[in-house]
C-alpha cells in the first residue's frame, strides 16, 4: 500500500530558496500568506507544521513553478495478514 508524507526538510528548503529568490523576508512572506512567522522557524527546526500552513506553502509554491511532489514523497507500508504495519 502506498500513502503520501511530507518531506519537511525539503519543503523548508524549498519554500527558503523560493522566498529569498523572490526577495521576500519571513515577515513579509508570513504576512502575505496569513500565516505566523513562528511556522517558518518550526519548520526550519524539522518540526510539523499544521495541515492547513503546509496547504497555504504549497499552493504558494505551485504557481509559481514548484510542483507538489518537490515536498510530497511516497511512503510504501508492509502490509501483513493482521492488518497494516
Amino acid at each position: 500500500m502506498t500513502t503520501h508524507a511530507i518531506d519537511w526538510l525539503r519543503l523548508a528548503r524549498t519554500v527558503e530558496i523560493v522566498r529569498v529568490h523572490h526577495g521576500l523576508s519571513e515577515r513579509a512572506l508570513s504576512d502575505q500568506l496569513g500565516m505566523s512567522p513562528n511556522t517558518f522557524a518550526r519548520l526550519r527546526h524539522g518540526e510539523h507544521i499544521e495541515a492547513d500552513a503546509v496547504a497555504t506553502l504549497v499552493a504558494w509554491l505551485n504557481p509559481i513553478g514548484v510542483p507538489d511532489w518537490i515536498v510530497v514523497r511516497p511512503r510504501v507500508l508492509a502490509v501483513n495478514h493482521g492488518g497494516v504495519s
